[in-house]
């Protein structure tokens, strides 16, 4: 796997199914990953990690997170 998760994720359910979701993406030797492109599948909706790899965005429950880096292969978080 190239990209490890390891997500504090907050999750804030809403009347439309929506929620926030923030997190961090890592490497395998547990590297924050700045730079990543973290959007939702299907959209131009989506977010970019700052330096220290932590991203923010605001999704539907259904919604499927595609997460992709230059030199390494995109992943597809449901």
């Amino acid at each position: 796997m190239l990209f490890i998760f390891l997500f504090a994720v907050s999750v804030q359910l809403t009347m439309a199914q929506t929620k926030n979701i923030e997190g961090t993406v890592r490497d395998e030797a547990k590297e924050p990953l700045p730079f990543v492109t973290v959007s939702i599948k299907g959209t131009t909706q989506g977010a970019i990690t700052d330096k220290k790899g932590h991203f923010e965005l605001t999704a539907e429950t259904s919604d499927t997170l595609k997460v992709s880096f230059v030199g390494m292969q995109t992943q597809l978080v449901p």
